[in-house]
């Protein structure tokens, strides 16, 4: 099963994650020639990954660690950021 970003944004971010002790997401993606990230269903930035789990919007992950690894052919991708989720 293609589990596509919208999924993940609309679905995933959602659901009630009280019982967990952190969130790891995994994503295996490609760059076009615009370096946006290319998923099954869109194009879609970095950010879009993190977002809909940060801290004002999904307050059952709240104070958790938020593991994400992004293989991207082509290219690879340093980010620390710092920022509240």
């Amino acid at each position: 099963m293609f589990i596509t970003s919208s999924y993940i944004t609309l679905s995933v971010a959602d659901e009630d994650h009280s019982d967990a002790d952190c969130l790891i997401v995994t994503v295996l993606t490609h760059v076009n020639k615009s370096k946006h990230l290319t998923a099954y269903d869109c194009m879609y930035q970095l950010q879009d990954l993190w977002k809909p789990f940060a801290g004002d919007k999904c307050l059952t992950l709240l104070r958790k660690p938020k593991i994400f690894i992004i293989q991207v052919s082509e290219f690879i991708f340093v980010i620390f950021d710092h920022v509240a989720l």
